[in-house]
């Protein structure tokens, strides 16, 4: 049952076998990216669709407990790019610069130049007791949808279209947020890719049809209309993920130089960590400092 309370990513294979299909509604996990991240108008265009898109790809291509991490640097003034996501739709994600100066193009804001393409995107998927598997491609229009696309092109090795679409409002907070992803299946003909392209085209924008209120599922409906049927294969539900324990800044702490750690004791009589995913806060008083020290000391 769909909740419009809740952002939700239904997954989908179409009855003639020739595609696997993603849309999500994230309206909401990007509105709290935004006020978390205090980010201005292109700032929250921009990791809003980085969001959307980590998340549309991980929900391809990740299995079980695995995890993904996407960084998107193309040495443009919102600096870096960076989100994770899991199998389970729960995802965090910044940008460096939350306040970047937007590059504009006719005097609209543009994504692609404020990302930039002198540089790459980056994904990382981490799996439990195994290495961490790391493929990287040059950013091709800074657009994120296109780098995306590519990348799953060039390194899953799955042709793909990945659309990414936001409205934000002037002040910075996000109206609507979503996106597809297209997989091509085995088999499928040329003339039934062209047909899907060609239907893309005409459709309005992701973020138009879920402000007159369509679901997931019917965006499906509508992309695949007169072409064949879509079976929806599971439905997840997506949220902002959990910010990592104290234990895990402890531990980050701890593989600082024991110089570092005692300054840290004995000039500063603490530490606050601000965490880069949530902007939390976690202090760590002298005596939690030299306990972590101790431990250093003793796994050396």
């Amino acid at each position: 049952m769909y909740n419009k309370n809740m952002d939700y990513l239904a997954k989908s294979v179409t009855e003639n076998g020739d595609f696997r299909a993603y849309v999500v509604d994230a309206t909401k996990l990007a509105q709290q990216l935004s006020n978390i991240h205090h980010t201005n108008y292109i700032a929250s265009l921009i990791l809003s669709r980085a969001a959307i898109a980590t998340l549309l790809t991980a929900s391809s291509v990740l299995k079980g407990e695995e995890q993904m991490q996407s960084v998107l640097n193309g040495r443009g003034t919102i600096g870096n790019i960076v989100v994770e996501s899991d199998t389970k739709g729960n995802v965090r994600g910044y940008v460096t610069n939350p306040k970047a100066q937007a590059v504009e193009f006719e005097n609209k804001p543009n994504v692609g130049a404020t990302v930039g393409t002198n540089g790459f995107l980056k994904i990382t998927k981490l799996a439990p007791y195994s290495k961490p598997f790391t493929g990287q491609v040059p950013l091709i229009t800074g657009e994120i949808g296109d780098d995306f696309t590519y990348y799953l092109a060039q390194s899953e090795q799955i042709p793909s279209s990945l659309g990414v679409s936001v409205l934000v409002n002037k002040d910075g907070s996000v109206a609507f947020a979503g996106g597809f992803l297209i997989q091509v299946l085995p088999g499928t003909t040329t003339k039934s890719i062209e047909e899907i392209e060609n239907k893309i085209k005409t459709l309005p924008p992701i973020y138009t049809q879920l402000a007159e209120g369509f679901t997931p599922k019917g965006i499906l409906q509508k992309i695949f209309e007169n072409i064949t049927t879509v079976n929806i294969v599971d439905n997840i539900a997506v949220n902002m993920a959990e910010e990592l324990p104290k234990s895990y800044y402890a531990k980050a702490i701890e593989s600082l130089p024991e110089e570092e750690i005692k300054q840290m004791i004995n000039e500063d009589k603490g530490a606050e960590i601000i965490t880069r995913f949530t902007n939390s806060k976690y202090y760590f008083n002298d005596q939690e400092l030299k306990q972590i020290l101790l431990d250093k000391q003793s796994n050396n």
